[in-house]
This record gives C-alpha cells, sequence and structure tokens, in this order.
C-alpha cells in the first residue's frame, strides 16, 4: 500500500477518538513510494502540554493495538514519544510531541 495511504487509514482511525487540542504535523508532500524526491515516513501528533502528550499517546496507541497494528517504541520521554507502527508490510514513524500554543493561523483540517 502507498505510504499516504496507510497514513489515511490511520489517521481516520485516530480522529475517531482524537481531542480537539491534538493536531496532525504531516509533510506538505506525502510521495506515494520511497525513493521519490522528499519521501518521509513519519508523521508528527502534536499537544499543547506535556501532561496531553502521555494522555494522547496512551489513548492512540491502545486504539492501534485494539485495530491490529503492531507497535515498537522507539522512544519514551516526557514531552516526546516515537513508534514504529506496522501492519503487514507497511510501516511509519509516529510521534507525539510537546508544540508551541503560539498559533499564527488557524488549524486547518485535511
Amino acid at each position: 500500500m502507498p505510504i499516504a495511504e496507510f497514513r489515511k487509514e490511520i489517521f481516520a482511525l485516530l480522529k475517531a477518538h482524537g481531542s480537539p487540542e491534538s493536531y496532525a504535523a504531516q509533510p506538505a508532500v506525502s510521495p506515494r513510494s520511497q525513493g521519490t524526491a522528499g519521501f518521509s515516513e513519519d508523521s508528527d501528533l502534536l499537544q499543547r502540554a506535556e501532561a496531553a502528550v502521555e494522555d494522547a499517546f496512551r489513548q492512540d496507541c491502545s486504539a492501534l493495538d485494539s485495530a491490529g497494528y503492531d507497535l515498537e517504541v522507539m522512544s519514551d520521554q516526557p514531552s516526546l514519544k516515537r513508534v514504529k507502527v506496522r501492519k503487514g508490510a507497511d510501516s511509519i514513524r509516529m510521534e507525539w510531541a510537546r508544540d508551541s500554543a503560539i498559533r499564527y493561523f488557524p488549524f486547518q483540517e485535511d
């Protein structure tokens, strides 16, 4: 499955129980296959508070695990969690992190 489709599948699952305070930051360009210019294998889920990082991380990992994804925790720090998410031959890295509360532009749903 192209990486863009795999991301869509994961984010559709996470959106179902997501908080309005949680938002995703993905590459502006999400090429369909490895080896193309600008290819990125990660997605970020950002929170405004450190405690929210932990809460979102636990909830999202529980949802992913329940849906049959394999999770490999690569980093588990208070303000940054990094996980390799796999299902079959597909995988991406996901990060849950604390972000600045300063916003210059309103959020845009994609």
